[in-house]
């Protein structure tokens, strides 16, 4: 419809195509709304969703587990059903997302769901966000780095700061701009690294990292720690460095301005 002068609509609908009605989610039993958590149709899944999270689920529980752990089923579904899962269980499923963690195809968004809930991150292991540390995929360890963070966990500081800085986190010149427009994806671990140890307040281990091979992170990091210890070792760390020098005195410049 409309003017081909002025604009209009085409409508494309696949060969064979049936039609079916969406089912009224608010007068569907249970098991269809499970079935309709296992669509193809990310609407679909998304409305069971919303309904069964609505319903006492002492029943649907186990059986939107089932759906998780089944690796036949398409990987949208399975993880649709971990979070689903997840709001329907609380603390008491912790156990089970700490089991779906160990599926590399879920490992991420099970990492995303066991720190998705800070009142009750006390309660989750360390592990399954360490092992996501040494994932060889960059999503799943910016799943670990990010609920390492949330967890508030100081055991984790010492892995964190063993993440590497790339060579090109360089500084511009002095009265130039930096590469905004340039993708740096190297340096999203990193900077995800920073905002965690920052959360985590780990300013004595940034400062007793300054002279180690871990040295570019805690500088990094320490920059965004308005702590005295922070600044105390900065500067007991400029007054014996050499060539690193700059580096330490950009860090106390840096506290120094934001605390001005």
């Amino acid at each position: 419809s409309g003017s081909k002068d002025k604009g209009y609509v085409v409508r494309v609908v696949p060969k064979n195509f049936e039609y079916t009605p969406f089912p009224k989610v608010k007068e569907a039993k249970d098991k269809q709304l499970l079935e309709a958590l296992g669509s193809l149709s990310a609407k679909a899944r998304l409305s069971a969703q919303y309904e069964l999270l609505q319903r006492p689920h002492d029943n649907t529980a186990p059986e939107v587990l089932k759906m998780a752990m089944n690796d036949q089923l398409p990987l949208e579904v399975r993880i649709a059903s971990l979070f689903t899962y997840a709001q329907m269980s609380g603390k008491g499923g912790l156990d089970n997302l700490v089991q779906l963690s160990k599926d590399p195809k879920l490992q991420e968004f099970a990492l995303k769901a066991l720190s998705d809930r800070v009142e009750w991150v006390k309660a989750v292991p360390l592990t399954p966000f360490l092992e996501g540390i040494k994932s060889p995929s960059d999503w799943v360890k910016a799943a670990a780095i990010i609920g390492m963070g949330r967890l508030g966990n100081p055991e984790a500081i010492p892995a964190l700061l063993q993440i590497k800085v790339p060579s090109s986190f360089v500084a511009p010149e002095m009265g130039t701009e930096g590469p905004h427009a340039t993708p740096n994806s190297d340096i999203i671990l990193p900077h995800l690294t920073v905002k965690a140890l920052v959360r985590l307040n780990a300013v004595d281990a940034c400062v007793n990292a300054l002279g180690t091979e871990n040295q570019d992170l805690a500088l990094w990091a320490l920059r965004y720690m308005h702590d005295p210890k922070a600044v105390n070792g900065l500067i007991a760390a400029y007054n014996k460095t050499g060539d690193n020098s700059n580096a330490v005195e950009g860090a106390v410049s840096t506290l120094n301005n934001k605390n001005g």
